[in-house]
């Protein structure tokens, strides 16, 4: 008979080598995914029914790899809970502060095990704040403080369209974990015409999001924030003071990686990173080489490369790594669609570039070729400084097998 809780059999040095391993994954800039992975599956059932089923597989993968070199065991659900944890952590780039975590989910063997029903348990991007409201109360959480912080981890990662629909990152820190969400949501409260309503076409579906006019954007339900006297109150503490925010979001994203477990987990287990886990940089790009990747010098080690992948529906997904300290622009001519968006995301030292990615919404070859660099979100210098890349020169380029498709850095 299946049980809800099971205590893994790890070793201090299995737990330093699973704290190393999630930390791999934060360097190649997967932190927000954990975290995001965790959430998900902790508010549908904490018992890794999120990771079943074929359009999961990859998540499975994910996760099931971070036990790679495990003496002892450990299930899947705590696996994937504990990187979330970990994750936090590293993106609040504070050895001061790390995410109280306690082991002991069980994995589900059948999907009878447990009730988890995706369509009903997890957030809807088009929700308004009661919806919000409601859905927070059912995980337990009634105090709207908690429902606000929660929401902040938006500040973190950005949307894929191929797999939402939307696109584009809420903030220019999508891997470090600021108030930056806050503050832009008290800025669009005092001045409503700073966020656009944009469409994004993908697959000839159409979606609705807002956008500011450098690719930052923001769901409908972030805007319903603003719209809520109790919700906005909340919103502009946290503008004002990263600290309060930071630390409530610790304590909140604790309770909720126990919500309907917490009576039977174990003591708690160090979720913190040394530095020099989150300092470790590859130099070769190695990982990221296969048959559908184009890189930079063709001789030596490359600084940047671009990976091809086609998404099975006609579409082709772009994503780009460097070495390089800059801008890099990626252009597609003038059939670059409205909507479009270019991402920089900064590793955890913020020297050097880690990925960036952009989503081709059904793009139509232009034969007329015209370069069309779009703003880039540049998080490569120590001051965080949003740089704008159009009219700067280049250094270095790579056109791409694909007619008037270029990659361009200075």
């Amino acid at each position: 008979m299946w049980t809800p809780f099971a205590a893994p059999t790890l070793s201090d040095s299995d737990w330093a080598r699973l704290r190393s391993n999630v930390a791999g994954l934060v360097r190649a800039g997967l932190g927000p995914k954990l975290i995001r992975l965790a959430f998900k599956d902790a508010t549908g059932t904490p018992h890794g029914q999120s990771l079943l089923g074929e359009e999961n597989a990859a998540d499975f993968d994910l996760v099931t790899g971070l036990k790679s070199g495990l003496v002892g065991s450990i299930s899947n659900a705590d696996t994937l809970s504990f990187a979330g944890a970990v994750a936090v952590g590293a993106a609040i780039q504070s050895a001061n502060l790390a995410v109280p975590w306690r082991p002991g989910r069980a994995d589900v063997v059948s999907a009878s095990d447990v009730k988890y029903s995706p369509a009903t348990e997890h957030t809807d991007a088009q929700w308004n704040a009661q919806d919000l409201r409601v859905w927070f109360n059912r995980l337990g959480f009634t105090n709207d403080r908690d429902a606000v912080v929660l929401m902040g981890a938006h500040n973190l990662g950005n949307c894929h369209v191929q797999v939402s629909g939307y696109a584009g990152p809420w903030t220019t820190t999508p891997l470090s974990l600021t108030n930056e969400f806050f503050v832009r949501l008290a800025l669009a409260h005092s001045n409503p015409a700073y966020y656009s309503n944009v469409s994004v076409i993908y697959n000839d579906s159409k979606k609705w999001q807002w956008a500011d006019t450098r690719g930052r954007m923001m769901l409908p339900v972030d805007l319903s924030l603003i719209n809520d006297a109790s919700y906005m109150y909340y919103v502009n503490q946290y503008a004002t003071d990263q600290t309060t925010f930071i630390t409530d979001f610790v304590d909140a994203y604790s309770r909720l990686l126990e919500y309907n477990v917490s009576s039977g987990l174990g003591g708690y287990v160090d979720t913190s990173l040394t530095p020099s886990l989150l300092s470790t940089q590859d130099t070769t790009l190695q990982s990221v080489l296969n048959s559908t990747t184009m890189c930079y010098p063709l001789v030596g080690n490359p600084i940047i490369c671009a990976i091809l992948k086609p998404d099975g529906s006609g579409n082709t997904i772009f994503t780009i790594h460097s070495l390089k300290t800059g801008w890099a622009a990626f252009g597609l001519g003038e059939s670059m669609m409205d909507g479009d968006v270019i991402i920089g995301y900064p590793n955890q030292n913020k020297t050097s570039t880690a990925f960036i990615t952009t989503y081709s919404h059904g793009i139509n070859i232009n034969y007329n070729p015209v370069w069309q660099q779009i703003d880039l979100l540049c998080m490569w210098t120590t001051s965080a400084q949003i740089l704008d890349g159009r009219g700067s020169p280049s250094l270095e380029s790579l056109s791409l097998p694909y007619p008037h498709i270029h990659l361009q850095m200075s």
